[in-house]
């Protein structure tokens, strides 16, 4: 006889110790999360596809890990500070903004 089965958070995947025995995300943020792409994610379950697009750090172009938010430009901090350095610098130089 097996014990209680894992129970997961519906947005990032994280288990769920510790939480009321109703709980369905582990935070504020998965809550949120959650809720704001709820279609999302009952296509994918029934899909058996990943939510999240695959999306890569517009420095170092790698993967962003699975569970971050969807409006995530950089892998890491490094990465974004890496990118707001090299904006600082184009600025005090006067090159224009490609935007």
């Amino acid at each position: 006889m097996s014990g209680p089965a894992v129970r997961r958070c519906r947005a990032c995947g994280k288990r769920l110790k510790g939480k009321r025995a109703d709980a369905r995300y582990c935070g504020d943020a998965c809550r949120q999360y959650g809720h704001r792409h709820q279609l999302e994610f009952v296509v994918a379950r029934i899909l058996g596809q990943s939510v999240r697009p695959e999306s890569k750090c517009l420095v170092c172009d790698k993967p962003i890990a699975e569970g971050r938010r969807r409006d995530v430009l950089y892998c890491s901090n490094a990465c974004k500070q890496r990118a707001a350095r090299h904006r600082k610098r184009r600025r005090a130089t006067g090159a224009a903004n490609p935007r």
